[in-house]
């Protein structure tokens, strides 16, 4: 059985095509493990809706609003499948993903994951923007564990390898591993690497579908991130040191682990890779505090130069 997670906030505008895209899958037994981030607009009525008609809805709502990664979690724990699959609110699948899913893990039981083709789409004019990942990157993804880890941190967003079907005892044992105060972006990064990393000494690790199954929605007209919303109240700086010092943290338990070798470690610590906060190449934690230096104000002075033109 596939346990879909479905961490959720303020997505009722989305929720109802998304819900029905799920519940449209054939081909296999799913559940569907919602968790509500004590949403304001009407996501929660919607949930209930639906889970009086479908028993295969599993819906938690918190009073109050938790961390995004404890949001995440709380879908997660209440799983029963032996597979997960990753999903988000604003977002609704085509048909035949889970049917193709089921009938590729029959033939290569050993797989660690299926990362599922996307189209980023413009929320605004149905636009297909990108389509991600690229098939030929499978080949990148079963390689050996160092070249993985650099060729992740160099051409991966972490959409492309967070939204996968993994075995449930995997992302699980991954999860535990994880600082709770890691940004969401990072943590699909982490828990991909981990899982992958977790692959039988050479078996094939990851499958990318042929086919396009997911459409992600992108320029939303509404923001439907609590971590979002919630970052334009903390300072800035704080929030992306407290990130630093989650990959440090997290780099530490996955060497003690022996999921990193002291060479992976070397790479997620010093090599360039992409940083979503700034849209261009940083430098892994050991050296952020520098990188910081430069790119912080430069953020700032694009920001106020921006407004001054919009003006």
């Amino acid at each position: 059985m596939i346990s879909v997670l479905l961490p959720v906030y303020n997505e009722a505008e989305y929720l109802v095509e998304c819900l029905e895209s799920v519940l449209a899958q054939e081909g296999a037994d799913f559940e569907v493990c919602i968790s509500d981030n004590a949403s304001t607009d009407a996501t929660w009525e919607i949930i209930t809706r639906y889970s009086r008609i479908d028993s295969r809805i599993k819906p938690v709502r918190h009073q109050k609003a938790i961390h995004p990664f404890d949001n995440f979690t709380s879908a997660l724990y209440r799983a029963k499948g032996d597979y997960v699959y990753i999903f988000g609110g604003d977002d609704y699948l085509l048909s035949g993903f889970f049917k193709k899913a089921i009938e590729y893990l029959a033939v290569i039981p050993d797989l660690q994951g299926i990362l599922v083709r996307m189209h980023y789409f413009s929320d605004k004019n149905g636009d297909i923007l990108s389509t991600l990942p690229p098939v030929e990157f499978e080949e990148n993804l079963n390689t050996s564990s160092t070249e993985l880890v650099s060729f992740l941190l160099r051409n991966i967003n972490h959409d492309e390898v967070f939204l996968g079907i993994f075995r449930l005892k995997d992302m699980k044992y991954v999860v535990n591993l994880l600082s709770n105060q890691s940004s969401l972006e990072s943590v699909g990064l982490w828990l991909f690497i981990g899982i992958a990393l977790l692959a039988k000494n050479g078996a094939q690790r990851i499958h990318i579908t042929d086919d396009v199954y997911l459409m992600k929605r992108y320029e939303k007209s509404t923001d439907t991130s609590y971590s979002r919303s919630a970052e334009k109240s903390e300072n800035g700086l704080k929030r992306y040191m407290s990130r630093i010092f989650c990959s440090i943290i997290n780099t530490y338990k996955f060497y003690t682990h022996g999921i990193f070798n002291w060479r992976e470690v070397l790479i997620i610590l010093c090599a360039p890779r992409y940083h979503s906060s700034f849209g261009f190449e940083g430098f892994g934690p050991l050296f952020d505090p520098f990188w910081l230096l430069i790119a912080y104000p430069v953020r700032k002075i694009k920001k106020a130069v921006t407004g001054l033109f919009a003006t």
